[in-house]
């Protein structure tokens, strides 16, 4: 059996990249942050070799971290300058990952025991009640979800995700998914007189998954893009965390990397990234290019919703449509004189069709690509062609379109 090896730091060391790309890159240290990327990609490369694994062969953390770190444009990165002032004040919210801790409490309180609807419904507006008290905090300091440290924009963007109703039970239904595979696991470790208590929750990690051992339990953390995921996927997550062992990485990198978990990643990184509100890019004007798409495909008829840029670079789509805020963002990777416009056209023409046809939730599962959407999405004339274009751009990524 092949068994996966570790790289010591690169999740932390991509996360801090993470980081500085939001805030944009100075000028006199693009030189420095190309060269710590560059050497971060061949680091992995060379241990990989003398190892004689591929990267898709490290754990689901360790290979996202380097799949972000191959997706980046080097030489078009998110700039500021010196002596630019940032245009919305820095602020720090207290209590806001207590708050979380607490849902994740109610969370598996309602999972533990059948809950009536006034009971969920108590605390779906619990969180939604929380989450416009953050909101207004920040309005009131004219400030932004963009400048919130990087842990508490994680902790932002999730309970702003769970403040949509269908978004609320697909958490919990995931939960009630996993709470049987828990308990089995529980029996089991009972039985071979080594007794361990579990605690399986979701959240916003920027990995598949993390576990946390303490003396007699262990507290799973999975991705929250993870709560569509099949049960046979959930069983993996507890099988890789309670034994240490991580045969079925496979498994969860591909999920991973699927439309459906990509699209609630996206979801939950539109809540917070800094977006560039003209949309007139240096070769695509998002204008132009919704009018061209509303009058090809949709008689005119698709009410225009805000369109935006996204300012740091997108590793998990090219495009992306925000319900919530009625936003269609598309990756500055496609604003270049490489792109042409029936390219860009596709993503966006994709992104319209999630506006007009909606996601279905049926018995608990979210459905945004269904067979309707695909039919549609074909009608689009340049379709192959454009889609193998858009597959060169991020490579090995979820891009929001069909890949059969």
């Amino acid at each position: 059996m092949t068994h996966s090896f570790r790289i010591a730091g690169l999740v932390a060391a991509t996360n801090h990249i993470r980081a500085d790309l939001r805030v944009g890159i100075l000028p006199s240290e693009i030189e420095r942050f190309q060269n710590q990327v560059t050497h971060l990609i061949a680091q992995v490369e060379r241990l990989c070799g003398e190892h004689g694994r591929a990267p898709s062969q490290l754990p689901p953390p360790s290979y996202q971290a380097y799949q972000f770190l191959k997706s980046l444009d080097l030489n078009r990165l998110p700039m500021r300058q010196t002596d630019q002032a940032p245009t919305v004040p820095p602020i720090r919210i207290k209590n806001l990952l207590r708050i979380c801790e607490w849902v994740q409490k109610e969370f598996a309180r309602l999972a533990d025991k059948p809950a009536d609807d006034s009971q969920v419904a108590t605390v779906l507006h619990q969180v939604q009640s929380q989450t416009s008290t953050v909101e207004a905090l920040m309005r009131d300091r004219g400030s932004a979800p963009a400048t919130l440290p990087l842990i508490t924009q994680r902790a932002f963007a999730w309970l702003k995700f769970l403040s949509v109703p269908d978004n609320f039970a697909l958490h919990r239904r995931a939960l009630q998914v996993a709470k049987p595979i828990t308990r089995e696991f529980e029996q089991t470790s009972q039985a071979s007189g080594n007794p361990l208590t579990t605690w399986f929750e979701f959240y916003n990690i920027p990995t598949v998954y993390r576990a946390r051992h303490g003396a007699g339990q262990i507290r799973i953390t999975a991705s929250e893009g993870l709560i569509c995921a099949p049960e046979l996927v959930l069983r993996a997550v507890v099988q890789a965390t309670t034994t240490r062992q991580h045969q079925q990485t496979d498994l969860l990198r591909t999920f991973a990397a699927s439309e459906d978990c990509s699209e609630i990643l996206a979801a939950l990184e539109s809540f917070t990234v800094a977006l560039e509100t003209n949309p007139r890019g240096a070769y695509h004007n998002l204008d132009q290019v919704f009018a061209r798409v509303n009058a090809a495909y949709f008689d005119g008829k698709v009410a225009k919703p805000r369109l935006a840029w996204n300012k740091t670079p997108t590793y998990r789509r090219l495009g992306h449509y925000q319900p919530a805020t009625n936003t269609i963002t598309l990756s500055l990777t496609l604003d270049s004189a490489a792109v042409p416009s029936w390219v860009i056209d596709l993503v966006m023409y994709h992104e319209m069709l999630h506006q007009v046809m909606g996601a279905h939730v049926v018995n608990g599962q979210r459905y945004s690509h269904t067979p309707a959407f695909r039919t549609a999405e074909k009608r689009f004339r340049e379709y192959a062609q454009a889609k193998r274009i858009l597959d060169g751009l991020i490579p090995n990524l979820s891009l929001g379109l069909e890949s059969r």
